[in-house]
């Protein structure tokens, strides 16, 4: 991920290490070796004399230097530099049919032309698809014919590794065969060095796998509710993996769950978008081009919900277009989410919904929150299903509140609520221990009092029942409940509160109220898994704000107001690579990544 830095001066790139300097190599038979394929020693050159290449496509130069690397492995990212201001290099990438500089120029492949067409010192690409052994070219001009300074390359280019590569292909992905729900789960210890990468859609987003890539398949049992996925390694510091609902490699009709780690891990918990007796696809990379080993665990759970069979947690809205639906999600960036639940069984035990209780990751804003933890922003609030309805029967103990609603649904801030507090009259153990204070939620208070008899709100949570319709007790009902919270500021990143998480339980009468029938225990929570989207270093604008360029998901276009007297140089860099845009006269400046090359 590319991060920005505004300079009044120019600033020289600083590489961690380099070659001696060699001599100009002016043709494909006295290329310069770029030896070191890790990307930290970079072989360098002073610039040719002549023009060897003709007709290379993209190249506004006559003027040619050569370098040469072997492939050691499928991917490689190559960066050309050079230490003179305003040299503006441009590079092209060949390959050879006889893997030599025998051919006629005729016979090289045109593997990629690299020109971003300004000021720059330092331009980069990625390519695919190379052979392990065989020798590729990269043939740098200038388009103004500078021969002055120093030129450099550096490639990085991971070796591959043979039990690593066997699940590179969409089509042959390694089988996980998941036990049956509720049994456990199903680990594998792998690696992606020197895989291709996946896919990258039209567009940009989380889904997109530009990393070496391997896949995995696995099918849900007939009994699937949830799933859990852990990604862990030691060797990739963000993993990244997405599942993908088709075994169609050519179109990849939909994906679901994808998750961007950090510190090393990809955890998604509790996942309930796919279907029973479904065969998937899993995509794992490690972004920024991360590779090594890694520890993959799924498992698969049934719904053990006896009462609320139907819900889920969406994201309805977002103020920032260019972060994809479900994370990760930018600082600042304000996500809105919506919980339903839809025909709630009240079950032979008779039980009504009573208690909403959420949960949210670190990684919020605690401007979201009001000082009871409650969501300041509801967009949509949660609505009374029941009515007090009598009607023409005999007189009945709820008479006095004929035509009445059953009550309103009121936030408890934490420790307000007891968990079963009947358990010592009822003698059935709930979902947990007796006298438990719950965090604080959404909790039903009615109108009619079942201690005292007659209307009136209670307020204390232990002694109401649940939102129904009075006395008749419906056998389904309906809620909606949608909010916005803020992620936190880029500063989460550093302290590690990165997680954008919203998770949702419910809670019946008989577990939290005075109905004396523990019948819903065992609703299973339904969670929302994103985070917050970090760069792996941050600088402050002039005109505000804190950016990623070239992020994933990439497509951003940040306009920046430049400060004191210019002209200006602006440097963009991910901490290791750098682009240069020199002599800007006017501001505020707009940076895109088509300036960026990405």
């Amino acid at each position: 991920m590319k991060n920005l830095t505004v300079l009044q001066k120019v600033l020289a790139l600083i590489f961690l290490a380099t070659t001696n300097l060699t001599f100009a190599q002016d043709d494909c038979a006295t290329a310069t070796n770029v030896a070191d394929l890790t990307g930290v020693t970079c072989a360098t050159s002073s610039p040719g004399s002549t023009e060897t290449l003709t007709g290379s496509d993209c190249e506004n130069g006559t003027i040619d230097t050569w370098f040469q690397f072997t492939a050691q492995g499928g991917t490689a990212d190559i960066t050309v530099s050079s230490d003179v201001s305003g040299w503006r290099p441009e590079f092209i990438v060949l390959g050879s049919n006889t893997n030599d500089c025998s051919p006629s120029l005729g016979l090289f492949d045109n593997l990629g032309c690299v020109d971003q067409n300004g000021n720059y010192m330092s331009i980069s690409t990625t390519l695919n698809g190379l052979v392990s052994g065989d020798t590729y070219w990269i043939v740098i001009t200038s388009d103004g014919d500078d021969v002055t300074g120093t030129l450099s390359v550096c490639v990085d280019n991971p070796a591959t590794v043979a039990g690593c590569v066997d699940n590179e292909d969409c089509s042959t992905p390694a089988v996980m065969i998941l036990p049956n729900s509720n049994t456990g789960n199903i680990c594998v210890n792998d690696c992606n060095s020197g895989a291709t990468v996946g896919p990258n859609f039209a567009g940009n987003g989380c889904v997109d796998h530009l990393g070496p890539t391997v896949w995995y398949e696995f099918t849900t049992d007939a009994l699937y509710a949830t799933l859990d996925v852990s990604l862990t390694s030691s060797d990739m510091t963000t993993p990244h993996f997405t599942i993908f609902t088709t075994t169609d490699c050519f179109n990849y009709n939909t994906s679901f769950a994808c998750v961007q780690g950090i510190a090393g891990s990809a955890i998604l918990t509790g996942y309930t978008g796919l279907t029973p007796n479904t065969t998937y696809l899993l995509a794992v990379s490690g972004d920024a081009g991360g590779d090594g080993v890694f520890d993959l665990c799924i498992e698969q759970f049934s719904d053990n919900s006896p009462c609320n069979l139907t819900s889920s947690i969406i994201e309805s809205s977002s103020s920032d277009p260019n972060t994809p639906v479900g994370g990760p999600y930018s600082p600042g960036e304000v996500v809105g989410f919506c919980y339903n639940i839809t025909d709630w069984q009240v079950g032979p035990t008779n039980n009504w919904l009573q208690g909403m209780v959420p949960t949210f990751g670190n990684g919020w804003d605690a401007s979201s929150f009001d000082a009871n933890g409650m969501p300041i922003s509801i967009t949509t609030p949660l609505v009374t299903a029941g009515t007090i309805t009598i009607g023409n029967g005999p007189p009945s103990i709820f008479d006095p509140c004929d035509g009445e609603t059953a009550g309103e649904w009121v936030w408890h801030p934490a420790g307000d609520v007891i968990y079963n507090d009947l358990l010592l009259e009822t003698g059935t153990p709930g979902a947990l221990p007796d006298g438990t204070p719950l965090p604080g939620g959404w909790f039903f208070e009615t109108n009619y009092d079942p201690v005292n008899g007659g209307c009136g709100d209670v307020t204390d949570i232990n002694l109401t029942f649940g939102d129904n319709w009075f006395p008749s007790g419906l056998s389904t009902n309906d809620w909606d409940l949608c909010f916005e919270l803020t992620a936190g500021p880029v500063s989460n990143c550093d302290l590690g509160l990165t997680d954008l998480s919203v998770s949702m339980q419910t809670y019946a009468d008989g577990e939290i109220g005075v109905w004396n029938s523990v019948g819903c225990v065992g609703n299973i929570s339904q969670t929302h898994v994103a985070n917050l989207l970090c760069c792996t270093s941050t600088a402050s604008l002039s005109g505000g704000g804190v950016y990623c360029i070239g992020a994933s998901p990439t497509g951003v276009d940040v306009t920046i107001t430049l400060t004191g007297t210019g002209p200006w140089d602006v440097t963009y860099t991910d901490g290791t690579t750098s682009v240069t845009v020199i002599g800007i006269t006017s501001s505020p400046y707009t940076i895109s990544d088509a300036t960026l090359g990405t």
